[in-house]
């Protein structure tokens, strides 16, 4: 037989335990999801990057206008 306080620091110890390992489990699921995706890489093309460079000129009414009195 054992004595209360023991069941209740053996009902501690397994809580503490087991949340401790589902902490892990997270964890380990959480970097299996970074690796995966870690590998990927993007491959720009040369018109991509044209196009990304190419300079648009804000059109008059997007330029703020001065109030000076």
């Amino acid at each position: 037989m054992y004595e209360k306080c023991e069941v209740e620091e053996m009902l501690r110890s397994y809580l503490l335990s087991n949340s401790q390992l589902k902490e892990l489990e997270n964890k380990i699921a959480k970097n299996e999801v970074l690796l995966k995706y870690n590998g990927k890489k993007y491959k720009e093309s040369v018109e991509d990057t044209i196009e990304g460079m190419a300079l648009n000129s804000p059109t008059i009414s997007d330029i703020p206008k001065r109030k000076n009195k």
